[in-house]
């Protein structure tokens, strides 16, 4: 019996996440903009959130956002998703059981929100806001 996949070539893909990653730096990049992990309201941070709003709201597709998210890993997206509610803007437990609850698609796009702005550093300290590391 001949093993056939000695036969295939090997190609390398690059991941979806990666991929839109690579994407968002280059716009970043292009526009001569600084990534802070630091939250801030200056013109470069401004800017850089807009890129990736629209970047998610006209070029990622519902595919690539479960891509992402699986990618990412749907534990680790949750988590995310939980420590930002929780850590970042202060939300009881019961404030994000009832925007999980919600069938609604912009969950979604705040997550992958989320894991591009974790993957790229971009305002990633919201961690440290807070004394409270209970969950």
């Amino acid at each position: 019996m001949a093993n056939h996949t000695n036969d295939m070539k090997y190609i390398p893909c690059i991941s979806v996440l990666a991929s839109h990653v690579s994407t968002i730096n280059g716009l970043i990049e292009e526009k001569g903009l600084t990534i802070m992990e630091d939250l801030s309201d200056n013109e470069d941070s401004e800017e850089i959130q807009d890129i990736i709003t629209n970047y998610i709201r006209r070029i990622i597709t519902k595919k690539d956002i479960n891509s992402i998210i699986c990618e990412y890993g749907i534990s680790k997206s949750m988590k995310l998703f939980n420590d930002f509610h929780r850590i970042g803007m202060g939300d009881s437990c019961k404030e994000i059981s009832d925007i999980l609850s919600t069938n609604d698609y912009s969950l979604e796009k705040e997550v992958v929100d989320l894991i591009l702005k974790e993957e790229i550093g971009f305002e990633t300290n919201w961690r440290t806001t807070s004394d409270d590391d209970t969950l």
